[in-house]
């Protein structure tokens, strides 16, 4: 079974302030975590300060108990485009709100239960992320 194309990556070459709310968000978090990572603080107060402001509180710890677990690289807080790990955590996310937790967590190499709570804790703030978009499949002949 081919496919016509590359996977429709709905981040690629994404600049940061154009994404969607949600989107921004779990950026905006992912970036706060690692740069808390690499001066030796605890990350949930800093990421606790833009979930209040968005009124999604409930959405720091899963976010630091997903973040926290993973191994990717990720920008630094200003930076303006999406790099390609921040693009698959986005787009593991997305897919585990839109019932593929499994997939996502393939992608990023993260325990489904902690990417599912965090779906969870998005979708309960009222943040959705884009459905996720999946190559054409060419007919046989």
């Amino acid at each position: 079974m081919a496919t016509v194309g590359r996977p429709a990556w709905p981040y690629a070459a994404a600049e940061a302030e154009a994404l969607p709310r949600a989107e921004r968000l779990l950026l905006d978090l992912a970036r706060l975590q690692a740069e808390a990572a690499r001066g030796g603080r605890p990350a949930l107060p800093a990421l606790s300060l833009p979930c209040i402001a968005e009124g999604a509180a409930g959405v720091a710890r899963p976010a630091e108990r997903l973040l926290r677990g993973l191994d990717l690289p990720v920008a630094g807080p200003h930076a303006p485009g999406v790099t390609p790990a921040e693009g698959r955590l986005l787009f593991a996310v997305a897919l585990a709100q839109h019932g593929m937790p499994l997939v996502g967590a393939a992608l990023i190499a993260a325990a489904p239960t902690d990417l599912t709570a965090l779906a969870r804790a998005l979708g309960c703030a009222g943040l959705h992320l884009a459905a996720p978009a999946w190559p054409r499949r060419r007919r046989s002949a």
